[in-house]
């Protein structure tokens, strides 16, 4: 059974232009995959979240694809809107390169 995470800090309401563009790429089956989505989004949270500390210290305590996929599912609905449950793999592929290459 998944745990329900009650994340307290104030969701994004839209979705960045450059997010959006990826994400119509690859339904238009241009070159691009879910991952590199992941990880353009990934790469832009501090930016993003640069008023809002206590979410970036939420996404830093969360160890599992799970908690952290719910973490962009409350923060950044519309965003996560745009990506396919089949390909939501794929996207925290592209949040794990980041995080691994210190870009978050």
């Amino acid at each position: 059974m998944e745990q329900i995470i009650n994340f307290k800090g104030e969701p994004i309401g839209d979705c960045p232009n450059y997010f959006k563009k990826i994400c119509s790429d690859i339904s238009y089956g241009r070159k691009c995959s879910f991952a590199i989505a992941g990880y353009h989004l990934s790469i832009h949270i501090n930016d993003m979240f640069s008023e809002d500390e206590f979410a970036l210290t939420e996404l830093e305590t969360l160890g599992n694809d799970t908690s952290i996929y719910q973490w962009f599912g409350y923060y950044l609905p519309n965003c996560m809107a745009l990506v396919p449950k089949k390909r939501v793999r794929m996207f925290l592929k592209g949040f794990r390169m980041a995080l691994d290459e210190n870009r978050i």
